[in-house]
């Protein structure tokens, strides 16, 4: 998977973790042996995709935040549009 050049990328293991910042951090066991692309955001965040797929964001200091509405759900508008 190749992500623009304004993302990092990182593999995920098996377990579905990846290392950022020194750190280990779980995503998905979904996501074991994929490449995720981080986008960083103007607040120090990071968005988290898979691919074109938005999965999530990432804190400043690691901690990952799973995307909160189903990536199925027909009504979604994009990132922020959640009430």
């Amino acid at each position: 998977m190749a992500y623009p050049t304004s993302f990092k990328a990182r593999r995920a293991r098996r377990t579905g973790e990846i290392s950022w910042m020194r750190k280990e951090v779980f995503v998905s066991e979904v996501f074991g042996h994929e490449v995720l692309g981080l986008l960083e955001q103007k607040d120090g965040s990071w968005d988290v995709y898979c691919g074109p797929m938005y999965i999530g964001l990432m804190s400043q200091r690691g901690a990952y935040v799973p995307r909160q509405v189903p990536i199925w759900d027909p009504e979604y508008q994009g990132r922020g549009t959640e009430e």
